[in-house]
């Protein structure tokens, strides 16, 4: 397995929009349209490959100061497992993602209300694999992470509030 930034932008938008092709739950977010305006808000378009086969691909998106990794994360069906907490994916990436946040604080998050414990299975997962300092909590209640879209929120420790309409 390999991970890799892709800079190279046509490269990026190929792999990206494969995602559409899937036709699952999410594949409306995988579209042309999607990448480019994506594009102006990423801090990075991330790809993990089992030798020249793309296994998933992810993107950091910059909210301010805050950065939501595992945006736009796409595991391809090939490779896929019940959900971001059931799968190793998670655990092999998370580290040089968080390599590339740079400054920013990072958090990822799940929509729809009845996924609390999702995003409580996949932050309890990425723990395994970091070091304390780096840990994630799950915060309390939903937050919008853009207009109408309430979702919950992981956020890097010893962060305890976030507000991304704020920024």
């Amino acid at each position: 397995m390999e991970f890799k930034q892709i800079t190279d932008y046509d490269v990026a938008r190929y792999i990206f929009t494969q995602g559409y092709l899937t036709g699952d739950r999410n594949s409306k977010n995988h579209s042309v349209k999607q990448f480019d305006k994506g594009m102006k808000e990423w801090l990075g378009f991330f790809v993990l490959y089992d030798g020249d086969d793309p296994v998933l691909f992810t993107t950091i998106r910059k909210f301010g100061k805050y950065a939501r990794i595992f945006d736009r994360y796409m595991v391809f069906p090939e490779y896929r497992s019940n959900g971001l907490g059931d799968n190793q994916w998670n655990q092999t990436i998370i580290n040089p993602i968080l390599d590339h946040v740079g400054d920013h604080i990072p958090f990822f998050s799940i929509e729809r209300v009845n996924r609390r414990g999702s995003i409580a299975k996949a932050t309890r997962s990425i723990n395994e694999v970091l070091p304390q300092s780096k840990q994630f909590h799950v915060l309390d209640g939903m937050y919008e992470t853009v207009h109408n879209s309430k979702q919950h929120i992981s956020i890097q420790k010893p962060h305890t509030i976030i507000n991304l309409l704020e920024i």
